[in-house]
Protein backbone atom coordinates (compact mmCIF):
# COMPACT_ATOMS: atom_id res chain seq x y z
CA UNK A 1 0.00 0.00 0.00
CA UNK A 2 2.79 2.42 0.88
CA UNK A 3 4.58 1.72 -2.43
CA UNK A 4 1.54 2.86 -4.40
CA UNK A 5 1.69 6.26 -2.72
CA UNK A 6 5.34 6.98 -3.53
CA UNK A 7 6.20 9.64 -6.07
CA UNK A 8 8.29 7.19 -8.07
CA UNK A 9 5.36 4.79 -8.51
CA UNK A 10 2.92 7.57 -9.41
CA UNK A 11 5.34 8.98 -11.98
CA UNK A 12 5.99 5.50 -13.41
CA UNK A 13 2.27 4.81 -13.78
CA UNK A 14 1.85 8.20 -15.47
CA UNK A 15 4.67 7.40 -17.89
CA UNK A 16 3.34 3.94 -18.70
CA UNK A 17 -0.20 5.22 -19.18
CA UNK A 18 1.04 8.06 -21.37
CA UNK A 19 3.07 5.63 -23.47
CA UNK A 20 0.07 3.38 -24.08
CA UNK A 21 -2.19 6.33 -24.94
CA UNK A 22 0.49 7.84 -27.18
CA UNK A 23 0.89 4.59 -29.12
CA UNK A 24 -2.87 4.48 -29.65
CA UNK A 25 -2.88 8.08 -30.82
CA UNK A 26 -0.03 7.35 -33.23
CA UNK A 27 -1.99 4.49 -34.77
CA UNK A 28 -5.12 6.60 -35.02
CA UNK A 29 -3.45 9.65 -36.53
CA UNK A 30 -1.45 7.55 -38.99
CA UNK A 31 -4.70 6.15 -40.33
CA UNK A 32 -6.19 9.64 -40.62
CA UNK A 33 -3.21 11.24 -42.40
CA UNK A 34 -3.20 10.38 -46.11
CA UNK A 35 -0.45 12.86 -46.95
CA UNK A 36 2.49 11.08 -45.29
CA UNK A 37 3.54 9.42 -48.55
CA UNK A 38 3.55 12.78 -50.32
CA UNK A 39 5.79 14.28 -47.65
CA UNK A 40 8.12 11.30 -47.92
CA UNK A 41 8.45 11.79 -51.67
CA UNK A 42 9.06 15.53 -51.26
CA UNK A 43 11.88 14.79 -48.81
CA UNK A 44 13.47 12.38 -51.29
CA UNK A 45 13.24 15.01 -54.02
CA UNK A 46 14.81 17.70 -51.87
CA UNK A 47 17.71 15.41 -50.98
CA UNK A 48 18.26 14.51 -54.63
CA UNK A 49 18.22 18.17 -55.71
CA UNK A 50 20.64 19.21 -53.01
CA UNK A 51 23.23 16.52 -53.71
CA UNK A 52 23.74 16.81 -57.49
CA UNK A 53 22.24 18.30 -60.64
CA UNK A 54 19.55 16.07 -62.13
CA UNK A 55 19.82 14.62 -65.61
CA UNK A 56 16.86 13.90 -67.88
CA UNK A 57 16.79 10.22 -66.86
CA UNK A 58 16.90 11.17 -63.20
CA UNK A 59 13.96 13.55 -63.71
CA UNK A 60 11.90 10.78 -65.30
CA UNK A 61 12.81 8.36 -62.52
CA UNK A 62 11.87 10.91 -59.85
CA UNK A 63 8.55 11.54 -61.61
CA UNK A 64 7.80 7.81 -61.71
CA UNK A 65 8.79 7.51 -58.06
CA UNK A 66 6.37 10.29 -57.07
CA UNK A 67 3.38 8.65 -58.71
CA UNK A 68 3.99 5.15 -57.35
CA UNK A 69 1.98 3.93 -54.38
CA UNK A 70 3.96 3.34 -51.18
CA UNK A 71 4.87 -0.27 -50.52
CA UNK A 72 3.76 -2.21 -47.47
CA UNK A 73 7.31 -2.04 -46.11
CA UNK A 74 7.39 1.78 -46.40
CA UNK A 75 3.96 2.05 -44.82
CA UNK A 76 4.94 -0.24 -41.93
CA UNK A 77 8.16 1.71 -41.37
CA UNK A 78 6.28 5.02 -41.17
CA UNK A 79 3.64 3.47 -38.88
CA UNK A 80 6.30 2.17 -36.47
CA UNK A 81 8.12 5.51 -36.46
CA UNK A 82 4.98 7.56 -35.85
CA UNK A 83 3.61 5.22 -33.16
CA UNK A 84 6.96 5.21 -31.36
CA UNK A 85 7.28 8.97 -31.58
CA UNK A 86 3.82 9.61 -30.15
CA UNK A 87 4.36 6.96 -27.44
CA UNK A 88 7.66 8.51 -26.30
CA UNK A 89 6.25 12.02 -26.26
CA UNK A 90 3.09 11.15 -24.35
CA UNK A 91 5.05 8.89 -21.99
CA UNK A 92 7.35 11.78 -21.09
CA UNK A 93 4.34 14.06 -20.51
CA UNK A 94 2.73 11.44 -18.26
CA UNK A 95 5.98 10.88 -16.36
CA UNK A 96 6.52 14.62 -15.85
CA UNK A 97 2.91 15.26 -14.84
CA UNK A 98 2.82 12.36 -12.38
CA UNK A 99 6.14 13.35 -10.81
CA UNK A 100 5.37 17.06 -10.51
CA UNK A 101 1.89 16.43 -9.17
CA UNK A 102 3.23 14.08 -6.51
CA UNK A 103 6.04 16.43 -5.47
CA UNK A 104 3.62 19.37 -5.19
CA UNK A 105 1.25 17.22 -3.14
CA UNK A 106 4.10 16.15 -0.85
CA UNK A 107 5.40 19.68 -0.36
CA UNK A 108 1.93 21.14 0.30
CA UNK A 109 0.94 18.15 2.48
CA UNK A 110 -2.57 18.39 1.03
CA UNK A 111 -4.50 16.48 -1.59
CA UNK A 112 -6.89 18.85 -3.29
CA UNK A 113 -7.64 20.32 -6.72
CA UNK A 114 -4.68 22.74 -6.57
CA UNK A 115 -2.22 19.86 -6.93
CA UNK A 116 -2.71 19.62 -10.74
CA UNK A 117 -5.70 17.27 -10.49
Amino acid sequence: MRAQESCFTKAAFGGIGGTVLGAGMGLLFFGLDPAWATRQQMQKEAMAKASAPMTEAMMKAAEAEMTKMPTLKETWKELKWRTGSYAKTMGMFGLAFGGVECVVETVRAKSDWKNCE
